[in-house]
């Protein structure tokens, strides 16, 4: 009787991909610095003698509308990330194409 060897199976999970530096820059700097000013704000508005929820009120305004501006920038730069590894793979596969001769015309 001959034993079944499994083979392993390859798993990808998320915390196996990273993500490009400009992304990782971007998102962090995105994420440190809506937190901030959202404390600094808070902290600045209670300092004045305003009442908490005022403080607080003043900081969620803040976050909200700093965080919709940064999003959008992230977006962006996310995009342009994602169209440039396109076009690089793109370019990549036409000279590929290229150099091995094969066409469709050929072909047929």
């Amino acid at each position: 009787m001959a034993k079944k060897q499994s083979q392993p199976q390859k798993t990808t999970t998320n915390q196996d991909l990273k993500l490009p530096v400009l992304l990782e820059l971007v998102f962090t700097l995105s994420k440190l610095t809506v937190v901030l000013v959202g404390v600094i704000v808070m902290v600045l508005t209670f300092a004045n003698g305003n009442p908490y929820w005022m403080a607080l009120l003043r900081g969620g305004v803040t976050v909200l509308g700093l965080g919709l501006i940064v999003w959008f920038a992230s977006w962006i730069v996310s995009k342009g990330v994602i169209e440039s590894a396109r076009s690089m793979l793109k370019e990549a596969e036409d000279i590929e194409n290229a150099s091995s001769g094969i066409s469709m015309d050929t072909n047929a």
